[in-house]
């Protein structure tokens, strides 16, 4: 009752491909230190920080938005492929559907401690950069690193440029819907 032929074009007929992908360039974000006690006030200008709030200050020539995080890239894909169960158009369908979402399962980096933890405002302008400036003469064009790629004494969760948020693994997901 069916031919090679139409047994094919049951099989690769009614399929729904639809990649999405997302690149964009990384996020910027500012650089602060938490300085002691009194020190630098939004009042008392011209010890070379800008408050920023209660406990954050930023150094005074550090322009805002100087770290900037990595390339962001993302592949989902969804598929879909409807199955007639029944010889009229209008009857009895099955879907099937697969939705993959960042399906080459690549670390989308979202947020950094930008964010210095020191003592003393000395100890905090002098802290080093990975690339060999610090917060007092930059340069200020950091990016975020790896924890364990840069750690000189700093408790976990406190490492300066650290990342510290990422978007989600690979997911994928199946489902089933049957028309009637």
């Amino acid at each position: 009752p069916y031919s090679s032929a139409n047994l094919l074009s049951r099989f690769f007929g009614d399929i729904t491909l639809a990649p999405i992908v997302n690149i964009h360039s990384g996020t910027p974000f500012e650089l602060f230190f938490t300085p002691p006690t009194g020190f630098g006030s939004a009042a008392a200008p011209g010890n070379g920080l800008v408050q920023e709030a209660l406990n954050q200050a930023r150094p005074f020539n550090a322009p805002r938005d100087s770290g900037i995080l990595p390339w962001n890239y993302r592949w989902d894909m969804k598929f879909n492929k409807d199955i007639r169960l029944s010889r009229n158009h209008e009857g009895l369908r099955l879907g099937l559907s697969v939705i993959a979402a960042n399906l080459l399962n690549h670390t989308n980096f979202t947020g950094v401690n930008g964010l210095f933890p020191v003592a003393t405002a000395a100890g905090a302008l002098a802290t080093p950069f990975p690339n060999g400036g610090n917060l007092l003469n930059g340069p200020f064009n950091v990016q975020g690193v790896k924890a364990r790629d840069f750690t000189p004494g700093f408790l976990a969760g406190q490492v300066p440029l650290a990342f510290n948020s990422a978007d989600i693994a690979r997911q994928v997901q199946f489902g089933l819907r049957l028309s009637f």
